[in-house]
């Protein structure tokens, strides 16, 4: 895995310009042939849901980017964050039982000093302080699109902020939530980024996932720091992307953007000190359509080798008996 670290702006620049075109490229090469096509799933499909999600951020950092884009809005935010790529595990390879690192998330974080040599990598400074913003894009065949992101922002130990100043500054960004549930809070707008205010049905509740960060519950969380020097483990195969993929959810969901916050929910009381702050947004119509093109794709593919199988099996002679 490369690393690539802004110090001043010129570096900052090439920086973002190499990892977004090594991502493009890798991505591209890992998924050769053409896309799905439909209305739902096309790579000119996607394109357009892109340029319709642009309307809520975090950090400056807007759905539907291309990783290029995400990259210089993370380094315009804060030029002092990392930009860590992580990869997924494509299956199958261009042989049965291998497989083909795709990248899938990326996540911008502060850097700790150094513990000791056998440390996984610290987003922490000394004072316990930390940022860390996840995103994950679209996987091949579709383009990488930025699907979800999520925030968590640790206070330096021994200065919490009041849970009302946190609620305070999340409707000042997002409005005011549809929802508030236990420890979650939860802002959804239609597709022309207009905030919903009628109570959410508990079918679209089925939308959101129980971290806030996947609406279709396929993620195996937020990346932390030890897992940075390998694949991402959940692995993409046809088996991953396939399960809990229905057309009726995918139907539900996809009209929706959703803003999502965990452990300020209405079981918090306002004068809470709260040590951390955590927030998600995602675009389930990006999300639903990568996964159901990725899916259409690996199962063209594993048709087409089941078929070349066939084939060869029946040119083959019977031995002599």
């Amino acid at each position: 895995m490369k690393r690539w670290v802004g110090i001043q702006s010129a570096a900052i620049v090439a920086a973002v310009l190499f990892a977004a075109g090594t991502w493009v490229n890798v991505a591209q090469s890992a998924a050769p042939g053409t896309a799905p096509s439909g209305d739902c799933c096309s790579p000119e499909a996607m394109k357009r849901i892109a340029g319709s999600v642009g309307f809520i951020d975090i950090a400056g950092i807007k759905l539907g980017m291309t990783p290029e884009q995400a990259f210089a809005a993370v380094k315009a935010f804060n030029p002092k964050l990392k930009i860590d790529i992580i990869n997924a595990r494509l299956e199958p390879g261009d042989a049965p039982g291998t497989f083909k690192r795709v990248p899938q998330f990326a996540v911008a974080h502060t850097v700790g000093p150094v513990r000791n040599p056998y440390d996984p990598i610290r987003y922490d400074a000394l004072d316990g302080s930390s940022d860390a913003i996840v995103m994950e894009f679209t996987i091949p065949p579709s383009p990488p699109l930025l699907g979800q992101i999520a925030r968590t922002v640790t206070f330096p130990q021994g200065q919490p902020v009041a849970a009302s100043n946190l609620v305070t500054a999340l409707q000042k960004k997002y409005g005011q939530e549809v929802l508030t549930d236990g420890e979650t809070r939860v802002w959804a707008f239609d597709e022309s980024g207009k905030a919903l205010t009628r109570r959410m049905t508990a079918s679209e509740r089925s939308c959101l996932s129980g971290n806030g960060f996947d609406p279709f519950g396929y993620g195996s969380g937020i990346p932390s720091g030890g897992q940075l020097d390998r694949d991402w483990p959940g692995g993409v195969s046809l088996n991953t992307v396939s399960a809990n993929l229905s057309r009726e959810k995918g139907l539900l969901c996809r009209p929706l953007i959703f803003a999502v916050n965990l452990g300020l929910g209405d079981l918090i009381p306002p004068d809470s000190k709260m040590p951390s702050l955590t927030v998600s947004i995602d675009s389930p119509a990006l999300l639903y359509a990568s996964r159901q093109a990725t899916s259409d794709w690996l199962r063209a593919q594993r048709d087409g080798r089941a078929k070349s199988e066939d084939s060869a099996a029946e040119k083959r002679a019977a031995p002599k008996l």
